[in-house]
């Protein structure tokens, strides 16, 4: 649209230059060169109103794109924040995992009903470091976009 517009301003200009040098260089002397005036004159016209037309349609194109472009960028930056919302979420939700796990283990040694060995204790400790291990992994992966397999 704007090389429309470039190319009927200098489609106008060429016009009034040429219009101006005829008034300047020849005197009206015959009808005939009269009539190639109005004809110029007519042509200059027509192409302003090009010109408007065509500016007027680019004020409007220009009008709507400024919306869309807008909402593309919203609507780009929609997909990054419910991911990491999700990766939030599942991190609170392995967290309160984590922690309902030792609850119950302290539950169980508060009823006195079963004691843990050293050997229990360093097991459920490796459990819960691997998980652990499993969960950070996970973020750098997310963070590096590498995708998960598993």
């Amino acid at each position: 649209m704007r090389e429309e517009l470039t190319k009927q301003k200098n489609a106008n200009t060429a016009l009034q230059a040429e219009l101006d040098a005829t008034r300047a260089g020849k005197p009206r002397v015959t009808p005939s060169s009269d009539d190639g005036n109005e004809a110029m004159r007519a042509q200059v016209i027509e192409t302003r109103r090009q010109l408007l037309r065509t500016q007027t349609e680019n004020t409007e194109v220009n009008a709507r794109l400024d919306p869309l472009e807008n909402e593309l960028e919203s609507l780009r930056d929609k997909p990054v924040a419910s991911q990491r919302e999700s990766d939030d979420r599942l991190t609170q939700a392995e967290d309160l995992q984590l922690e309902v796990e030792r609850l119950q283990s302290s539950l169980m040694i508060a009823k006195g009903g079963r004691e843990e060995t050293l050997l229990e204790k360093l097991s459920n400790e490796n459990i819960t470091l691997r998980r652990e291990n499993e969960r950070l992994s996970y973020k750098i992966n997310l963070l590096l976009g590498e995708p998960t397999f598993g």
